[in-house]
């Protein structure tokens, strides 16, 4: 066998290896997650009916997806995604989907959580939600919103490997941004 020939297929063999482990994969998630909104069959005989937001990850469905377009956020730094489904039961679940695991922890609440609602919607320096990592690993979900002049940002702290919602902390700010208080509040597994 020639040189080039086997240098080639060296080539080749180091290339597959790579790109079969991982090494080559990029964060282009669009061809594992789908999102869209489902309209039930009264809305089309024109009555009143309230769309249906649906998710696709890895072919696995959630419906009543909180939020608009692309219905999840991103964790910072690692390879998984967020996102909060309204349940029948008036109940919320917080699904943090490792997607290099394709595994799926859900975190289940009956505390009124408003993280989510404002994922897709443009952006807003003081109504938005967004996800950080704490130092400690913890997932923190973060919600912002202005209610009657008062600044407010709540933070929900998720730890990942107990599957379990650990604080929810709550921060209001005069109109200037100053703190004025903090609450903790007790999260609801």
């Amino acid at each position: 066998m020639s040189k080039r020939l086997s240098t080639f297929l060296v080539g080749m063999v180091i290339f597959l290896a790579a790109h079969n482990s991982g090494w080559a994969q990029t964060n282009d998630w669009s061809h594992r997650i789908s999102g869209g909104t489902k309209n039930w069959l009264t809305s089309w005989m024109g009555m009143c009916s309230n769309p249906i937001h649906v998710l696709k990850v890895d072919g696995k469905r959630f419906e009543n997806v909180r939020g608009e377009k692309p219905f999840y956020l991103r964790i910072p730094n690692t390879n998984a995604i967020l996102f909060a489904v309204d349940e029948k039961d008036y109940s919320i679940t917080l699904h943090y989907y490792d997607m290099g695991a394709k595994e799926d922890v859900a975190f289940h609440t009956s505390n009124n959580l408003l993280w989510g609602r404002n994922i897709g919607l443009p952006e807003d320096e003081w109504n938005e939600d967004m996800v950080d990592v704490a130092p400690g690993g913890e997932i923190i979900l973060i919600t912002k919103w202005i209610a009657s002049e008062v600044k407010i940002k709540n933070c929900v702290y998720l730890d990942v490997s107990k599957k379990e919602i650990t604080a929810i902390k709550r921060f209001c700010y005069d109109k200037a941004g100053n703190l004025t208080s903090e609450r903790d509040e007790p999260p609801q597994n």
